[in-house]
């Protein structure tokens, strides 16, 4: 954002911030928003949200602008982070809940390690191709391709398993 002369170093920190902030309010957020709403509903309204503020940023519009998506950005992986474990843990049998404890926080670890890395490896990438912008709308159109596809074999392999579709909260 900075080489391609969209904010100032330190406006570029206080987005950072704002990300940062965000996750921090997510993962606090993320038990309370599925008192409200299932699991099944939170983490898609949550994916939704990721994917609608990557497009967003993809126009430097303001600094209030890049603030609030990027807020909400990080409200969102924060509490998807925190949802995941609910949602798989009760598929999984009493005996290996422990060992699966283990491997959704290396997942969510790793989750976390590959944002901060795609991240710089985006911006090299936005800085060599010029700040063509093909690239954001190539990056989200993939995210959106790869969460519906997710979401279709999720559906598929559990309508084969059962026989209908079960509810998880």
């Amino acid at each position: 954002m900075i080489q391609a002369h969209w904010f100032s170093s330190s406006q570029t920190v206080t987005l950072g911030a704002a990300n940062f902030a965000g996750y921090l309010i997510g993962a606090m957020a993320g038990r309370p928003l599925v008192a409200k709403l299932s699991n099944r509903s939170a983490l898609r309204l949550l994916m939704a949200a990721v994917t609608i503020a990557f497009f967003a940023c993809a126009w430097p519009v303001s600094v209030s602008w890049f603030f609030f998506w990027r807020l909400l950005s990080g409200f969102s992986g924060g509490a998807i982070v925190v949802l995941v474990a609910t949602s798989i843990l009760p598929h999984i049998p009493a005996p290996r809940r422990g060992f699966a404890s283990g491997m959704i926080s290396r997942a969510t670890t790793a989750f976390a390690l590959f944002q901060a890395l795609g991240g710089y490896g985006y911006s090299y990438l936005f800085s060599r191709l010029h700040n063509d912008y093909a690239l954001v709308f190539l990056c989200g159109a993939g995210a959106l391709a790869l969460a519906i596809v997710a979401d279709v074999l999720v559906r598929t392999r559990r309508t084969e398993q059962s026989g209908r579709e079960p509810a998880v909260r």
